[in-house]
């Protein structure tokens, strides 16, 4: 875990995870510079146990490649929907209200086919944000907290400090020196997605909600079509070096 100030009134910790090649980084923005150090640290590290925990349950319950899987024996007819855990069964309603609010844009399939996606990791570190990371904030320390792993990031700020910035960035992967976006944000959840020749990301308050979209933006194969359907939120989708935006510029 670091820590180190970033100015004369804050401080940031970070600390990570790692599960099947994915990294979680997490980051605390807290006031109150040395004193408050150790206290940041212990809170910090207690976070990224459980996190650890979570992310490797993530792993035994969604993972595609781990054949004793929940979700693979439940491809496999191996459990029915009520011998399967209450979270599986709330990502495959979320996955269904997916379909929906996208027109079927998104689609995860069903079994012995169903296959979330990027929803899951979208899900899981909304989950992990929201268990671990937000009960910080009630520290009078604490000023922001932020999550973010698989393209999916989740942040927040106390409204007391508004003058702590996050910054949300999306780069297409042939250039990591100009973002295609660039947004200071107080609070609020950005999916991302690399396409084969670009990049999309939605911007939404719930970040399950922007990977639903993220994924179904992802099988564009021209920018163009984006002007068939109405995404909400912001967001960019970049293929071929042609970029369109939309929402608040």
């Amino acid at each position: 875990m670091f820590v180190q100030p970033i100015n004369a009134k804050y401080w940031l910790a970070g600390l990570s995870v790692e599960k099947d090649g994915v990294m979680y980084e997490a980051k605390i923005a807290f006031k109150g510079g040395e004193p408050a150090r150790q206290a940041i640290a212990e809170h910090g590290n207690l976070a990224e146990v459980q996190m650890q925990y979570w992310f490797d349950w993530i792993f035994r319950e969604f993972s595609e490649k781990r054949p004793m899987s929940t979700l693979n024996r439940f491809n496999a007819g191996e459990l029915s929907i009520h011998e399967v855990s209450p979270q599986f069964r709330t990502v495959l309603a979320a996955a269904t209200y997916g379909e929906q609010m996208t027109n079927q844009l998104y689609a995860a399939g069903e079994m012995p086919n169903y296959h979330p996606g990027a929803l899951v990791q979208g899900w899981a570190v909304e989950q992990a944000f929201e268990q671990h990371l937000r009960p910080l904030l009630a520290l009078p320390e604490v000023a922001a907290v932020s999550l973010e792993g698989g393209g999916m990031r989740r942040v927040e700020t106390k409204p007391e400090d508004p003058d702590w910035f996050w910054t949300f960035e999306v780069f297409d992967k042939t250039d990591d020196v100009d973002p295609y976006l660039e947004v200071p944000i107080h609070s609020g959840a950005i999916a991302t997605h690399e396409l084969i020749d670009g990049v999309a990301a939605v911007m939404l308050p719930d970040l399950t909600d922007a990977a639903i979209w993220v994924t179904a933006l992802s099988q564009f194969e021209d920018c163009d079509q984006l002007s068939t359907i109405t995404v909400p939120g912001r967001g960019v989708i970049v293929i071929n070096k042609t970029a369109r935006t939309w929402g608040e510029n």
